[in-house]
């Protein structure tokens, strides 16, 4: 069975699949303050349904 070749310009070397991980990586790690009060707010929802269950 004959397969047509891969077009090159559409795969990414190891260079280029280098540098979209550490794009990525950085935008994950890029946390804004608005950010930290959404996280803190959903941790003490989280705690405060723990403690309503476990005195239930």
């Amino acid at each position: 069975m004959y397969l047509p070749p891969l077009p090159r310009y559409a795969s990414l070397s190891l260079v280029g699949w280098r540098i979209f991980g550490s794009l990525v990586r950085s935008i994950l790690v890029r946390t804004g303050e608005s950010e930290v009060t959404i996280r803190q707010a959903i941790a003490e929802s989280k705690e405060s349904q723990l403690l309503n269950t476990d005195s239930n």
